[in-house]
């Protein structure tokens, strides 16, 4: 009973090995070629925005006090004005209390229009912009005339822009970072002293980017890669370098050269020395 068992298995494995016609069909053991999708590597211009977490803070704040023992030569120096022009915090001192002079604080007012918001850069991304525009593969814009925007806590953009005002060449020893402030019209005092919010410079492009959609950029034990097309019609992995994303596509910073394929459909049935059929040739274009 084995033995007729047997049999048919041999000529199973037979059938289905790589001997005969079947092994011209391109594929190991007689598969066709896996049919992908890819797109051709074509540098350009692109933008290169820069993000942080930033804090809201009044342009000028100052404190209110009554003055010296010449209250009591001049009955005009009772009446106490701030030097500058704002929002008043909370009261200090209530109705009646005795003001004896300049050591007592009555309150506090913040000039907002414009407001100042506070953040900070990471050192090594710092560097790493540096890196990047010594190589000439990012361009900063003269002088640091970053455009600013802001965006609130509940994700809705604020209506106007700023600008860059304030950048510290010194690190901090405890956060490891340098010390920015962006400075920003505020004439409807929507922005509040204290209010969190993420910050968006604008300004800087990377002139020979190369874009590639996020799922064709994979991870392995070495870093992130692609797969290309070779001559061969075979798929290459091939490691690349990634900067920051652009919309839903990573920015290549290194590993691609112009003119190759890079297969962006169908890397989950493919692996490196694969043949592959490109399913759209209009993609090449």
């Amino acid at each position: 009973m084995r033995h007729l068992l047997v049999l048919p298995l041999v000529a199973f494995l037979f059938a289905c090995g790589p001997s005969g016609g079947s092994q011209g069909h391109g594929g190991p053991g007689g598969m066709p070629p896996a049919p992908v999708g890819t797109i051709t590597v074509q540098p350009k211009v692109v933008l290169a925005p820069f993000e942080y977490t930033g804090q809201t803070a009044g342009s000028r704040e100052v404190e209110v006090r009554a003055r010296l023992t010449e209250a009591r030569l001049n009955l005009e120096y009772t009446r106490v004005e701030s030097p500058a022009t704002g929002i008043a915090s909370r009261s200090q001192r209530s109705e009646g209390t005795l003001v004896s002079g300049p050591e007592v604080l009555l309150t506090t007012v913040t000039q907002i229009d414009p407001i100042w918001v506070n953040f900070g850069i990471p050192d090594d991304e710092r560097l790493r912009l540096q890196r990047e525009t010594d190589a000439g593969r990012l361009v900063l814009p003269t002088d640091g005339r970053f455009e600013v925007m802001v965006r609130l806590a509940d994700g809705s953009v604020y209506a106007r822009t700023g600008r860059l005002a304030f950048a510290d060449i010194r690190i901090s020893g405890q956060t490891g970072t340098s010390d920015a402030r962006a400075e920003l019209p505020n004439p409807e005092g929507r922005l509040r002293p204290g209010q969190f919010l993420r910050v968006t410079l604008n300004g800087a492009t990377r002139p020979n980017a190369v874009l590639i959609p996020q799922r064709a950029v994979l991870e392995g034990p070495q870093g992130k890669f692609v797969y290309v097309v070779d001559e061969k019609s075979t798929a290459q992995a091939r490691p690349v370098e990634v900067g920051e994303w652009a919309g839903s596509d990573w920015i290549i910073t290194g590993g691609l050269q112009p003119g190759e394929r890079v297969i962006i459909d169908g890397v989950m049935r493919i692996g490196p020395g694969a043949p592959v059929k490109v399913a759209d040739p209009a993609a090449n274009k």
